[in-house]
């Protein structure tokens, strides 16, 4: 026969009580869990926001160099040294946006001598009026193809005289074509047969801030600007001047290497060379009036 002691009985029945919790503990568990729970969740929404702002902005700003990039290509391409090409800039302002077509075209002579659009690609900016937004497009059009799938197919549809615009971008806030002038503000049209040295391309994707007036206008701090040389491979005219070394510069800071710095030409060595000796004959005559006056009888 198995003995039980009451004492014995009483210790592991304390003992089982001991190891469970309370329902006052149980719930303070739940709210602590809960609440650590919450703010991790919040915490991982901001930075999941943050990222996909950030993610965001990047993807504009490769967009703006992508597009950058494809119009100094095209302009590479077609503006080349040996192709009758003519380049010809429009801009206007409607709907409070500025509007700007770039039309760059080269032809050839068939056997007759008669010229046929070989390249024609069009960069054209337009407001949409239904979605309030500036929308960029580009054009290409030509004997040349530049892809013989896709492009084919654009040849049969623009046969009939139809010209097709590709959206490339509807993100655009600011996008202005201009041909820079030395000492002058750039020219906004360009219908010259001759090219011009360099285009000017002004483009940003920054969303539009609001003045006092109550316009909105991009800052210029956010406009993305690129100066696109035509023709690089054409010579380029270089003046250097001359120096002379011989006599320290007016200024005793200035740079010796500097071409801005205002340089002793050889009239102007002659002048201080007049000045110097003038300035001595004066010196002269000082010192024998001087030594005169000592002499005179008192």
């Amino acid at each position: 026969m198995i003995k039980c002691d009451d004492k014995n009985l009483n210790i592991t029945a304390k003992q089982k009580s001991r190891r469970a919790f309370s329902l006052v503990e149980i719930i303070t568990v739940t709210l602590i869990s809960s609440m650590v729970m919450i703010s991790t969740l919040a915490i991982f929404n901001q930075v999941r926001k943050a990222t996909a702002s950030i993610n965001a902005r990047l993807d504009k700003e490769d967009i703006v160099d992508e597009i950058l990039q494809r119009i100094a290509e095209d302009l590479d391409r077609l503006a080349a040294p040996g192709f009758d090409t003519k380049l010809t800039i429009k801009n206007k302002v409607s709907n409070g946006h500025n509007k700007s077509q770039l039309i760059i075209e080269n032809k050839i002579y068939d056997k007759s001598n008669k010229p046929r659009t070989f390249e024609k690609i069009v960069w054209q900016s337009e407001y949409d009026i239904v979605d309030k937004r500036l929308i960029l497009y580009r054009h290409h059009s030509g004997l040349s193809l530049e892809d013989k799938i896709l492009d084919g197919e654009l040849e049969e549809i623009q046969s009939g005289r139809t010209e097709l615009f590709i959206p490339i971008s509807d993100e655009m806030t600011v996008f202005e074509i201009l041909v820079p002038r030395k000492n002058a503000n750039p020219l906004t049209q360009w219908t010259s047969t001759s090219l011009p040295l360099s285009v000017v391309v002004k483009i940003s994707s920054a969303a539009p801030v609001e003045n006092i007036d109550g316009t909105f206008e991009v800052l210029e701090e956010d406009w993305v600007i690129r100066n696109i040389a035509i023709d690089r491979t054409r010579k380029q005219k270089f003046v250097f001047q001359k120096k002379d070394f011989s006599r320290p510069e007016p200024d005793e800071d200035a740079d010796p290497n500097d071409i801005d710095s205002e340089t002793v030409t050889d009239d102007k060595k002659d002048s201080i060379n007049k000045l110097d000796k003038k300035s001595d004959d004066k010196k002269i005559r000082e010192k024998a009036l001087d030594k005169a006056n000592s002499i005179k009888p008192k």
